[in-house]
């Protein structure tokens, strides 16, 4: 006891300036109940245990989770030490107390505990045993003395310290309240009149009463006066058990929560009931927590969610976290060269029914991840007449998909040929009253079994139409698993028949009687495998082994210890030679094994959630994983090493690919889910863009381009924190003049201040010259004073810094209103189209043809948005560098905040070789330049750099500005080509993203690419001008063409032209900043 004692003081009386490596982060969220919710006593943070055995701290404003703490049992109960800077946890492992900063514990008890607290004086830690109805203060600080508090029978459920730290409450099942003294650890009142245990107990305020809410057979909430013991008022309401009670800080309001599923307020006065949150949150809620101000509830639930409130609005602010997307099972298809995985939406029909969704992700020469083609017209098929989609099941061979339906008693079944995207098989069925819990279909798609929740089994031939071959009853009490054999004669099953009886069933297919069956199994089966010749059945269970099946023998011929988890998945390499499974609870991990030998060969690590599903590619050298925690992951099957980790935004089709070494592709709204923490502190990763945004990443590692290591990592574990920045005034406000001054505040954070920008409606408005504070000096202020031009109506004003390592800030916003009438807007074009090169080898075909083709439909188009249209074009030896930039800096005095301006360009556009410390960057292509590669001085000299056109298009004060890049490069090398179009890309989402315009661009890797005879165009010119002719107009057809509608016409077109044309799919780049405007109206 004195080393615990000792080693609890040390703890304590140094609070470490531990630095934080930074880590990568998506909010991942308990995998269990949320059994207790609290904030931080500076509304800073808020801290979440489960009994998935983690306490999670999350920041409270962002709504991002910051660190897991991860215990060795289930977590019963956790709150904050006055100061802040502890977090006390109780659970099955004991009570331990934990420093947020360096996420270091000391185990203060060994033994269960239900409830864990720090006295305010930091000389105790109390601790409630939940079995044997103790409480022992186990002591902190040198001098103090360990005490038990000894008088209840049975379990603890509850206990709280009171708000001035003089008593302790405790309730349990002995239906008794007992008041402790924590001076002296002596019992002062017992209180009694709750008809039942008692599962909630708190202190108002002024630390003069308790209230405590009893269990099922009680369901009251009851307050009593500590001096008296009197029971002053019984709050009746709840319809089942009072998990948890806060109180107001004023002490006017009781909140509390109950397994009945609702939140009840009540005043304290009167004891009536003011206020309840409806049941449709469907979920039971154990836990709820007050802000010191008193204005925001959060509340743990039975969802693995933790909700956030508003009480004056009463609207939910936040659903913890939120952020992540449900993942089921992943596979490659045949060409390796794509992966499909299953995924569902976070939210929920009217029917309380998730929908789910088809991801496909493709790296066959680019990388886009999207909903596969024929699902989206199946999804908008299902909605009219069946709801949502249920469930979804892939062939045992990865060629076809089965979706599932239903609707009015109704179920309906699609096959689809996933390579093609046609519908191959579709029937319907009126006989599942019970609803259908598995689905299997065999590798040649012919047979399709269904489980029922009433364990029932039906088998349906399909290859002509839909015949029921069989039906059988396979399991007694549950049926966990279903699978079919390769040749598609025998259906395995597993489940549960008397317990702990866990067999695993072989089925004929033809006849529907048992082929065979074996146990041996000691908890839930999860998973079934057929080996790739039929021979073997392998099953994975909750025991933590793997069962070999010998199907000839009808034997278990082997067992394989897979450890300490349960095993999720079980599957086979295309050669039969190994066997993969994932794991689920205790470790995430996922495990190759020999399967002649049974000895483990690698295990894949990295996971932060449970493994979902884990599968070879048809080669056996890659490995594809999916997981709870959100994400996709792609492994090298024999260094065991993880390529690239992907996750997808819920309910959107965004998504965000991060590899080993920290660099990271994806789309605008998908960067926006990860994020770093050092001490404690969030860096979005878009803080990164500069140094890791690799545009094409995935296609460049699977292709061999570059290595996915962790080479790179030290630059990221060597990074310093970005300043902190904040716009001083004006505040969120009214105007009524035009012109205002902006004061922005950066305080160095360590890392220096390099540069600040200010964005006004998402555009540049103006940027300082990098280099403003190379030195740093942790907490010094920068202070920066702007003028700048409202437009009417509603201006968003951001403001960001970068320190010296270029990386960004988290953005400061403010909204200022000007009250003024709208102006009209004028448009601005500036179109240029080369076909004839100095160099006549760089000769094109259809570029001036583009330019006036673009400028044309748009200054035709867009007669009825704009009050005056001033259209240029620059064609051929017109285009000079000296001229493209005069006559942008003439644009510059004429263009209004209000104007709109469109630059158009097609040509050749390369990237610089760079040498030393000079970066490569992109340049647009005039006339008299005559060599493309290998001379970056006369780049320099007569090319137009990305970076001059930025400083550029920020001088025009044109708030909506639209950049089309129709660019191609020539030369030699493919290789090179690759690598360039990718660092291309990079160049001009980065142009899009500093300046805070919109950029459209072609992929451009080759001329050939671009250049169609067929069409007179490029292709992407010619999706451009079809797309404001009208193709372009989406959502609810109202005849304009916005730059977003644009954006995503051409993502849809242009792959189909490319792949039409030049037999090779191709995609635009697209980043669409700043503000989204109409550019034409075509009806």
């Amino acid at each position: 006891m004195r080393k615990i004692i000792s080693i609890l003081f040390v703890f304590l009386g140094v609070f470490s300036s531990y630095g934080q490596l930074p880590e990568l982060k998506i909010n991942i969220g308990h995998s269990d109940e949320v059994s207790k919710v609290c904030f931080s006593p500076n509304d800073k943070y808020i801290a979440s245990c489960s009994r998935d055995k983690t306490i999670k701290l999350w920041d409270f404003q962002a709504g991002k989770e910051l660190a897991t703490f991860y215990d060795s049992d289930e977590v019963f109960s956790v709150c904050f030490s006055k100061d802040g800077k502890y977090l006390i946890s109780g659970g099955r492992a004991g009570a331990k107390l934990w420093n947020i900063e360096t996420g270091k514990s000391t185990q203060v008890s060994t033994n269960e505990t239900q409830f864990a607290e720090l006295t305010d004086d930091n000389k105790y830690i109390i601790a409630a045993s939940s079995n044997d109805g103790k409480i022992t203060m186990f002591p902190v600080a040198q001098g103090a003395v360990k005490k038990q508090l000894l008088g209840h029978t049975g379990y603890l459920f509850s206990a709280k310290i009171s708000p001035d730290g003089k008593f302790l409450a405790s309730g349990g099942d002995d239906k008794t309240i007992k008041i402790w003294s924590i001076a002296t650890g002596t019992l002062v009142k017992t209180l009694r009149g709750h008809k039942d245990g008692i599962d909630a107990i708190t202190f108002t305020p002024d630390s003069k009463y308790v209230i405590s809410g009893g269990q099922t057979s009680d369901k009251t909430i009851r307050i009593w006066e500590i001096s008296s013991g009197s029971l002053i008022k019984t709050l009746v309401g709840h319809e089942n058990s009072v998990l948890s009670i806060c109180v107001t800080p004023n002490g006017k309001q009781i909140v509390s929560a109950s397994y009945d599923g609702t939140t009840r307020f009540w005043d304290f006065e009167t004891g009536k009931n003011t206020k309840t949150y409806p049941e449709q949150f469907l979920e039971n809620i154990f836990s709820i927590g007050l802000s010191s101000t008193g204005k925001y509830l959060v509340s743990g639930n039975s969802k693995k969610t933790i909700r956030i409130i508003d009480l004056e609005t009463d609207k939910n602010i936040a659903i913890l976290p939120g952020d992540k997307a449900e993942m089921g099972k992943a596979f490659f298809l045949p060409n390796i060269k794509s992966t499909i995985n299953f995924s569902k939406d976070l939210t929920v029909d009217e029917n309380g029914i998730s929908n789910r969704n088809i991801r496909h992700w493709i790296w066959d020469g680019t990388e886009k991840v999207k909903n596969v083609d024929f699902f989206e017209d199946l999804k908008r098929r299902v909605k009219t007449s069946f709801g949502s989609i249920e469930m979804i099941a892939v062939s045992g061979d990865s060629k076809s998909v089965v979706c599932l339906y239903s609707s009015a008693g109704s179920s309906k079944f699609e096959v689809f040929d996933l390579a093609s995207g046609s519908l191959t098989q579709s029937f319907e069925t009126k006989d599942n009253p019970f609803g259908i819990s598995h689905m299997a279909l065999s590798a040649n798609s012919n047979i399709l079994a269904i489980a029922e929740h009433t364990n029932s089994v039906k088998i349906w031939r399909i290859e002509k139409g839909a015949e029921l071959q069989s039906t059988f009853v396979s399991h007694k009490s549950s049926l966990d698993a279903i699978a079919i054999s390769p040749d598609g004669s025998l259906i395995a099953t597993g489940g549960e028949d008397d317990y702990p009886a866990m067999p695993v069933k072989i089925w004929s297919v033809e006849s529907g009687k048992r082929f065979a069956s074996f146990t041996g199994h000691t908890n839930a089966i999860h998973s079934l495998c057929f080996s790739p010749d039929g021979k073997y059945l392998a099953s994975g269970s909750s025991d933590g082994t793997i069962k070999i099946f010998d199907i000839a023998k009808k034997t278990v011929s082997k067992t394989i210890q897979g450890g300490r988890s349960m095993i999720s998945s079980v599957s086979f390499s295309a050669d039969g030679k190994f066997l993969i499974s994932g794991h689920y609870w205790n470790e995430y991990d996922i495990k190759i094994w020999d399967f002649a030998s049974g000895k483990l060969v690698n295990t894949l690590s990295g996971h932060m959630g449970g493994v979902v599903s884990a599968r070879f590619s048809d080669n056996g050298k890659y490995v594809v994983s999916s997981s709870d925690d959100g994400s996709v992951k792609i492994w090298d099957a024999f260094t065991g090493q993880c390529l690239v980790t992907r996750y997808d935004v819920p309910n959107s089709s965004d998504w965000v690919a991060v590899s080993a070494d920290g660099r990271f592709d994806g789309t605008d709204g998908g960067m926006k889910l990860l994020y770093y923490v050092k001490d404690l502190q969030i860096i979005p990763l878009e803080s990164f863009y500069e140094k890791f945004f690799t545009p094409g990443l995935v296609a460049q590692i699977m292709s061999g381009s570059i290595e996915a290591n962790a080479s790179q990592l030290s630059q990221i574990n060597e990074i310093k924190l970005p300043p902190t920045v904040k716009i001083l005034s004006p505040t969120n406000s009214k105007f009524q003049t035009e012109q205002v001054e902006v004061v922005v505040e950066a305080i160095d954070q360590g890392g220096g201040v390099d540069e600040i920008r200010l964005f006004q409606n998402g555009k540049l408005v103006s940027e300082e010259q990098r280099g403003m504070k190379v030195s740093s000096k942790k907490g010094e202020t920068i202070t920066k004073r702007y003028n700048i031009s409202l437009l009417a109506g509603n201006n968003e004003i951001m403001a960001t810094a970068f320190n010296v390592d270029r990386t960004e800030s988290t953005p400061y916003k403010v909204n200022i209103e000007l009250e003024s009438a709208i102006k009209t807007s004028n448009l601005y074009v500036l179109s240029i189209g080369i076909n004839k090169y100095k160099n006549e080898k760089y000769n094109l075909s259809y570029g001036s043809a583009d330019a006036e083709g673009f400028a044309n439909i748009v200054a035709t188009k867009s007669k009825g948005i704009f009050n005056s249209i001033r259209t240029l074009i620059i064609k051929d030896e017109e285009f000079t560098k000296d001229g493209v930039i005069s006559k942008l800096a003439e644009l510059s005095k004429e263009i209004r905040p209000e104007d709109v301006f469109i630059f158009y360009y097609a040509g050749h556009g390369v990237m610089s070789e760079g040498m030393g410390s000079k970066p490569s960057e992109f340049f647009f292509i005039p006339y008299d330049v005559t060599q493309l590669y290998g001379n970056d001085d006369l780049l320099e000299t007569k090319g137009i750099s990305a970076n001059e056109l930025r400083k550029a298009f920020v001088a025009i004060r044109a708030q909506k500005q639209l950049i089309v890049v129709d660019a191609c490069q020539s030369g030699g090398a493919t290789e090179m080509l690759a690598m360039r179009g990718a660092a291309e890309e990079k160049a001009l989402m980065q142009l899009a993203r500093s300046a805070g315009i919109a950029v459209l661009s072609s992929t451009g890797t080759e001329q050939l690419a671009s250049e169609v005879k067929q069409l007179g165009h490029g292709i992407f010119t010619f999706s451009l001008i079809e797309g404001l002719n009208g193709k372009a107009d989406g959502g609810d057809k109202d005849g304009k063409i916005t730059v977003k509608e644009l954006a995503a016409f051409l993502e849809d077109n242009v792959p189909e032209l490319t792949k039409k044309y030049r037999g090779t799919t191709q995609y635009p780049n697209t980043s669409i900043r700043g503000m989204d405007f109409p550019i034409v109206v075509w009806k």
